[in-house]
């Protein structure tokens, strides 16, 4: 979750407050989520898929019915309202400082552990009758 910590607002006008509140709402997904994978007597279904959803998906419903985005300019839920409110493009020519570099490279970091494990629970959920 460092990584969440560490990103920082590249637009002029980008509100502090609200990035702050966006980000301690997504530490907060992300706190939910590894708790009920990791629960004692297993995971519930509904709640993992609840809240992959609300942090990858616009529509919300996991797993989607077309490939899960794991490019984080194409990832949707609270995770692209996030990207977009810190202005993160990913091309070169926004790229201008090392702080803009860590930026886009602590978002990836973010993006790739939250699709690396929903890629792994859509496969978990597909061979095992443990999920509830």
């Amino acid at each position: 979750m460092s990584s969440l910590k560490a990103l920082s607002s590249r637009m002029v006008s980008g509100d502090k407050d609200d990035s702050a509140g966006m980000k301690a709402v997504i530490r907060e997904q992300v706190s939910e989520l590894l708790a009920e994978l990791g629960a004692q007597q297993g995971p519930r279904a509904a709640r993992v898929d609840y809240y992959f959803g609300i942090l990858l998906l616009d529509s919300g419903s996991f797993p989607p019915r077309d490939q899960l985005a794991s490019h984080a300019s194409q990832v949707g839920g609270s995770l692209g309202r996030l990207r977009d409110h810190l202005g993160l493009k990913f091309s070169e020519d926004n790229v201008n400082t090392v702080a803009d570099e860590q930026d886009l490279t602590n978002f990836r970091l973010l993006v790739d552990y939250v699709t690396s494990l929903a890629q792994s629970w859509i496969s978990f959920r597909g061979k095992s009758h443990h999920a509830k």
